[in-house]
């Protein structure tokens, strides 16, 4: 255990180092939405331009990674940006972080992320939004036409969360403040569909795109969650647990759908799975069910078979199924795969916390760059591609590693 402990507060340093040197701006791997024929493929869908977005994703994407950012530049595409999403992120490891090592260089950087998160908040209607900002213009989403004036559920929820240890660290009314107004904002500017008498479903942003997936649910419901159990509001509550058993409904499959839009020819990942969305969804359906006392066997048994699906030959895969055939690896599955066991870690046994610790080791080892203390985002078929994303690499996996780190004895 202390051999692991060490690699693991290396690799977090380091990390934080590289962060530091090099900024909070970087490339999102949401870039290839925003390839030109793909979106045009999104908003014009004749033949040829469905060909065409085909023929650009084989060749930028599966056969030569590589060529995206040349690509883009090519065709005058600015992708670099800073993402909220990633920086709620940080504000959660930055904290854990400084708790557990008490050197304030942790904290001093926290409050350094607070200020850049307040800046990215959106004054809506009936509280504060988080929007996904980038520099590529509009896009569609089922139907919903996104820009950067958007606000969406998932980002918004890990900048809750970032902000609520903020907040728990501090004791600062201030950021409490924050929480209040996105819940606010979670409450009252999203469409939220009535399914039945006791069940409702979020929208996935604030433009009405009737998406309703799953992990962006229980994400805002762990949120909601957390704020009735700071306020007693029953408002909160309420929403809280129609949500928990919009999605509860969904946990007895043998995996979890990436998403539960109703209209299924507009949502073709109806039946996908994968690492990041199911550990989403799982850890926002235990945060709800333990502030409500409501039945955690499920979630738990769910959380076992999640470990060991997205497991083949010792390398922790995206998707179930079809995708792991061609072992297709990114640095964000691994990171969720890696919170989702130090999360529930206190449920396995001895034998059980060794053999993942095992395997989360060997799969670190494939993104880590020791040279520079940053990580490749994918592993496909032997191709690596690099790219600096604070979202989706540093800060998840830093989130990750430092909660694993507060576990391991």
């Amino acid at each position: 255990m202390i051999n692991i402990k060490n690699k693991i507060m290396k690799i977090l340093d380091s990390n934080f180092k590289y962060i530091i040197k090099y900024g909070y701006e970087g490339y999102d791997p949401r870039l290839y939405y925003y390839l030109p024929f793909n979106k045009l493929a999104k908003f014009k869908p004749t033949f040829t331009n469905k060909v065409l977005r085909k023929l650009e994703k084989l060749v930028v994407k599966d056969l030569f990674p590589n060529l995206l950012i040349p690509y883009m530049k090519m065709c005058k595409i600015d992708a670099k940006t800073t993402i909220p999403y990633g920086l709620g992120q940080f504000l959660q490891a930055y904290i854990r972080l400084n708790e557990l090592t008490k050197d304030n260089k942790y904290f001093d950087e926290a409050i350094n992320v607070s200020d850049m998160l307040e800046k990215f908040l959106i004054k809506t209607e009936y509280g504060l939004g988080i929007p996904n900002p980038n520099n590529m213009g509009n896009t569609k989403f089922i139907d919903g036409v996104m820009d950067n004036s958007t606000i969406y559920l998932p980002g918004g929820s890990e900048v809750f969360f970032g902000y609520y240890k903020l907040y728990k660290h501090t004791n600062d009314k201030k950021y409490f403040h924050i929480l209040n107004n996105i819940a606010e904002s979670f409450i009252n500017d999203f469409q939220i569909k009535q399914i039945a008498k006791d069940k409702v479903a979020f929208d996935y942003s604030n433009k009405k795109d009737n998406s309703h997936v799953l992990n962006a649910n229980a994400l805002v419901a762990s949120a909601l969650s957390i704020m009735y159990s700071e306020t007693k509001n029953e408002n909160y509550k309420d929403i809280a647990l129609k949500t928990y058993n919009y999605i509860d409904n969904y946990l007895s499959y043998d995996s979890i759908p990436y998403a539960g839009t109703e209209d299924k020819m507009k949502n073709k990942s109806w039946n996908s799975c994968d690492t990041y969305h199911t550990g989403f969804t799982l850890r926002g359906m235990h945060t709800i069910a333990k502030i409500f006392n409501k039945d955690t066997d499920q979630v738990i048994l769910n959380v076992k078979k999640m470990l060991d699906d997205f497991v083949i030959k010792e390398k922790i895969v995206v998707l179930k199924g079809k995708g792991q055939q061609g072992l297709s690896q990114d640095i964000h599955a691994v990171a969720e795969y890696i919170y989702i066991f130090a999360l529930f870690y206190e449920y396995f046994d001895a034998l059980e916390q060794k053999k993942y610790l095992e395997i989360i080791s060997k799969n670190l080892d494939i993104f880590y760059q020791k040279k520079d203390g940053s990580y490749y985002y994918t592993v496909n078929k032997n191709k690596k591609f690099f790219l600096h994303m604070p979202r989706w690499s540093h800060a998840p996996m830093m989130n990750a590693l430092s909660l694993l780190y507060s576990k391991i004895g």
